[in-house]
């Protein structure tokens, strides 16, 4: 019975994980603007038209004309120029997480950009060490939801890698909404979830007490579950790993609201 409890919990858990994940929405690049090289002309094999919607090679992991590669006179030998390129959106979304598709070979991006929609300007979201692989790989990256729409995205890739090895990129996914959650996320006017303080969840109920409030990481796990009986909430997260998280709000009128938010100890 006690094994049985458990696994109700983490289903639970699982289900309020996955309403709060239909809260945001996803988008893929539906322009190309700019690029360093292609291997063919667009819309050709490999050309950089190939990057545009959804994946079309992916979940496969090898060689494909339908995924965009580099120019063929750019793999002659192990000293390649740097390669990018700029993609367009034509919903503009406040972002907090991408997705690119490297579908052959991976590793490479070691800078991304995303363009303000109103002001034009770039802003460096990612940077890491680029460590190239001959494995395929989905580069997922969370973050705290931009305080501005996203119009377009840069890709910035290193040119540490072997001789006639092409790396490829089938689809670069946007997950966002269009309203702006970073600061003040409301539901009905009555529950506010208020994310300006990273390391600390402020909730605020306006009409009905909560009654309590259950907290699920992204892999389902429920990391806290707690009685309240008042109208606030507050929980400094210092002991959460960061990451993304759900949280289900249980009223007293019997409602229940669900957020999400990302902690940043």
């Amino acid at each position: 019975m006690r094994n049985f409890t458990k696994v109700l919990i983490v289903v639970v858990c699982l289900l309020q994980f996955n309403y709060s994940k239909s809260q945001s929405s996803n988008i893929f690049a539906d322009t190309v603007y700019s690029f360093s090289s292609e291997f063919h002309v667009s819309p050709g094999s490999w050309s950089s038209s190939k990057i545009i919607g959804a994946p079309d090679v992916y979940p496969s992991c090898n060689d494909n004309y339908n995924a965009w590669s580099f120019s063929g006179v750019n793999n002659g030998d192990s000293i390649h120029p740097r390669e990018w390129i700029e993609i367009g959106y034509s919903t503009h979304y406040y972002v907090d997480s991408i997705n690119v598709y490297e579908t052959y070979r991976s590793g490479l991006i070691d800078t991304i950009y995303f363009r303000d929609a109103v002001s034009g300007m770039w802003n460096i979201v990612y940077t890491n060490t680029a460590v190239y692989s001959s494995a395929c790989n989905v580069l997922r990256i969370g973050m705290i939801q931009t305080p501005y729409t996203v119009d377009a995205v840069r890709l910035a890739m290193d040119n540490h890698y072997p001789a006639y090895a092409y790396p490829e990129y089938d689809a670069v996914e946007l997950v966002g909404d269009i309203t702006n959650n970073v600061n003040m996320h409301t539901i009905n006017n009555s529950v506010v979830l208020d994310n300006s303080n990273p390391k600390l969840i402020s909730i605020i109920s306006k009409l009905d007490k909560i009654k309590n409030i259950s907290l699920c990481n992204v892999l389902g796990k429920q990391v806290l579950i707690k009685a309240i009986n008042n109208y606030n909430f507050y929980y400094e997260t210092n002991n959460l790993v960061n990451g993304v998280y759900f949280i289900t709000i249980n009223l007293d009128n019997g409602k229940s609201v669900s957020f999400k938010t990302i902690v940043n100890n």
